[in-house]
């Protein structure tokens, strides 16, 4: 896969001409048009989201797909897709997911500046009243901003100067403020006159689509930005924060906005999918950690076809084998001396020093696959727990109904589901049930139980 490290620039026709000629070699089509799922992902709840995402691999799934994910697992993913459900999130977890998503539109207006490019942003038309009498009883609509000051915000030009001249019969003190906004503008709301007026500069918007590739159908997506040059040429933009307190864990760079370097391969296959599905040539990838001018990075990825196609087809035959087929994926185990090694290395021994030493860098694959093993396992230990306390509860009146019997049946009267029962007790042994306990009464339970050893 390509990861070439040049300035941002225009993307030159002998290298979409090469690229074509690549794809005709090997027999990949790409003079196709994504076909569009969602006309636009703010329009609907989360849940309609979440439910778009069950019919196909979005660009976040393509590690679990390839076994290159820091952050969840193929089981994970296809528990999501086969039941349509969102896998719990810790709080953690979801301040990052929560911060990056706030953090967005920051990033496309930096990227803007560094490349000379226009941020395309709506305009709010503020109709603001001033007056001593409550206005909104007359105008509903507005709403009171501080004392003797009313206002009504929209972006529609031609809704606010309608609604002044309504106003200005009852209100003389009343008129009109225009200002940008921080939010930006989707591009099939820009208009022939801004396309006129920044086609020499180049514009930074969205597209609030979500795609699906023609050729591939259970491949879909969506771009966090999208960059349009002066030469009609177009790059999708991936947003990404990181830590900072090791800010060359994921990203490199040198100065403000020169390329850097991904070293989260997870990353690659995601704007490589993004590629395909929506017929793209380059994404850059934009990442951050801070406000200082060496927290902000952009690489470069161009499109790979070779790499690209066996993506595709790889995705595809997954969808077939795992969600529609349902096969059941295999996972690799970890060997007895494995486990034994793993443990050993997470437990503290006694009487080290408490001086902390650098872990060489060749060592990084195994510590990323420590943390890959140890999320699985929690994850795996939780679900284990829960389910044993939900068949524990759900016991419960199956052993009262058996009393003192060992042994009791069940007839549903279809002779097709009757079941058989097989309770075990200690022979001669009465004792207190803490099981059921735990399950009538759990604030009991808490307040007296003893702690673990």
């Amino acid at each position: 896969m390509t990861n070439k490290l040049t300035a941002c620039g225009g993307f030159t026709a002998e290298r979409r001409a090469k690229l074509e000629r690549v794809a005709h070699a090997i027999g990949y089509d790409l003079d196709y048009e994504p076909d569009v799922q969602m006309e636009d992902i703010r329009l609907l709840p989360d849940s309609f989201w979440h439910d778009s995402r069950s019919r196909g691999w979005g660009g976040s799934n393509e590690g679990a797909l390839n076994g290159v994910s820091r952050y969840s697992s193929l089981p994970e993913v296809l528990n999501e897709k086969l039941l349509n459900t969102k896998l719990p999130v810790d709080d953690d977890r979801q301040f990052v997911f929560d911060f990056g998503h706030a953090l967005e539109w920051v990033m496309l207006k930096k990227y803007a500046a560094v490349n000379g490019y226009k941020f395309l942003t709506y305009t709010d038309h503020f109709l603001i009243v001033r007056s001593g009498k409550d206005v909104s009883e007359e105008f509903p609509w507005m709403k009171k901003a501080q004392e003797g000051v009313w206002s009504f915000v929209t972006r529609d030009a031609s809704e606010a100067d309608g609604l002044l001249a309504v106003v200005k019969k009852s209100c003389p003190d009343s008129f009109i403020v225009r200002q940008e906004s921080n939010d930006p503008k989707d591009v099939r709301d820009i208009t022939p006159e801004e396309h006129a007026l920044y086609d020499a500069q180049g514009i930074v918007c969205v597209d609030r689509r979500q795609y699906i590739n023609p050729n591939y159908p259970s491949m879909i997506g969506d771009m966090d930005g999208l960059c349009i040059e002066p030469d009609g040429s177009r790059r999708g933009i991936e947003c990404k924060t990181y830590n900072h307190r090791s800010p060359k864990g994921s990203f490199t760079s040198g100065v403000l906005g020169e390329s850097g370097t991904v070293k989260n391969e997870e990353y690659l296959y995601q704007v490589q999918h993004y590629m395909a599905v929506c017929n793209l040539d380059r994404f850059d990838i934009v990442a951050c950690c801070g406000n200082a001018p060496d927290d902000f990075t952009i690489t470069t990825v161009y499109r790979d076809i070779e790499f690209e196609k066996s993506l595709c087809e790889n995705a595809q035959e997954a969808w077939v084998r795992y969600i529609e087929n349902q096969e059941v994926p295999e996972i690799a185990s970890l060997t007895a001396d494995q486990e034994k090694n793993l443990i050993r290395s997470m437990t503290p021994e006694q009487g080290l020093s408490d001086e902390a030493v650098e872990i060489p860098d060749s060592l990084v694959s195994q510590v990323e696959s420590i943390e890959k093993i140890s999320e699985a396992l929690r994850f795996r230990k939780a679900e284990i727990d829960r389910l044993e306390e939900q068949l524990r509860i759900l016991q419960l009146p199956i052993e009262e109904a058996m009393a003192s019997n060992g042994r009791g049946f069940m007839i549903t009267g279809s002779g097709d589901h009757d079941y058989e029962f097989e309770f075990k007790q200690s022979a001669g042994r009465t004792g207190f049930d803490q099981r059921r306990l735990k399950a009538e009464m759990p604030d009991v339970w808490e307040r007296y139980r003893l702690p673990a050893k």
